[in-house]
């Protein structure tokens, strides 16, 4: 049985976003935005068929760290869809972010597949930034409990690895646009900043704080449905490419145009 906010009493949700009330609220969301619930979870539905379809050769790096970059995108798409589920659509903005973390690279592999092998050597990149973190570290149990000592961690730190920066592969995918807007948007949202913190707080007609908002908000969350699936969509659009599948590229396509009438449709 579907439970309104509206109905439930305030004492359910003593545990917060714990609270058992919570988990069921997944079908009052799913009616407030049914186009939109509709058509992500059928494009869900075409990106998982396609993750399982995919059929890797094990010399083409592309497609071995295009698919594990896809799968990531893919999960973290879906993990915004249960957060959104259970009235979290700021803790859904900071796991979108992510998917447009690998999201970038993905594409960027498929205008040049030598950024897989790029994206494997910056590995050393993120072993030199550990292991300067931990010179600092000013506890000594806890710089105890490394295994390694200050010799074999200058060493690392001396590795001239070149970091990966997700704003070049963005570029560099043809994506800078994503970049500048929705990547920046939710950011806002990952780093806690104070455009992104009023959404926790309940304001007066004067605008003054009266209250802090510490429970599910199901309301006005069908931009971040269309976000999650422009997400799933381009990274179902970039892996049929490194694969060179014509046929998913077809399928994605026709979902792209499916969603642009509907987006009219609703201006």
């Amino acid at each position: 049985m579907m439970i309104s906010m509206h109905d439930v009493p305030e004492h359910q949700f003593a545990n917060g976003f714990l609270s058992d009330v919570v988990r069921t609220l997944r079908g009052e969301v799913h009616q407030q935005n049914p186009k939109w619930v509709e058509l992500m979870y059928s494009v869900n539905r075409l990106a998982v068929d396609l993750l399982h379809e995919l059929e890797i050769t094990p010399q083409k790096t592309n497609q071995i760290v295009g698919s594990v970059l896809y799968a990531r995108t893919l999960q973290s798409a879906q993990a915004a869809v249960l957060l959104l589920e259970h009235g979290m659509p700021t803790q859904a903005r900071t796991v979108l972010r992510s998917a447009l973390e690998t999201l970038f690279p993905l594409s960027a592999i498929v205008k040049d597949a030598s950024k897989a092998d790029d994206l494997i050597a910056s590995h050393d990149a993120d072993r030199r930034t550990l292991a300067d973190r931990m010179k600092r570290w000013k506890d000594p149990e806890l710089r105890a409990s490394v295994p390694l000592t200050d010799a074999e961690l200058d060493a690392i730190v001396k590795n001239p690895a070149k970091a990966t920066n997700i704003f070049e592969y963005a570029k560099f995918a043809g994506m800078e646009d994503w970049y500048s807007t929705l990547y920046t948007i939710l950011s806002f949202a990952a780093h806690s900043k104070i455009s992104d913190l009023d959404k926790h707080t309940v304001p007066n007609a004067d605008g003054e704080v009266v209250e802090l908002q510490s429970e599910p908000i199901l309301a006005n969350q069908t931009e971040m449905w269309l976000w999650i699936i422009e997400v799933q969509l381009a990274a179902m659009r970039s892996i049929a490419q490194i694969f060179m599948s014509s046929s998913w590229t077809e399928l994605v396509q026709a979902r792209w145009q499916l969603l642009r009438a509907l987006t009219q449709e609703g201006e």
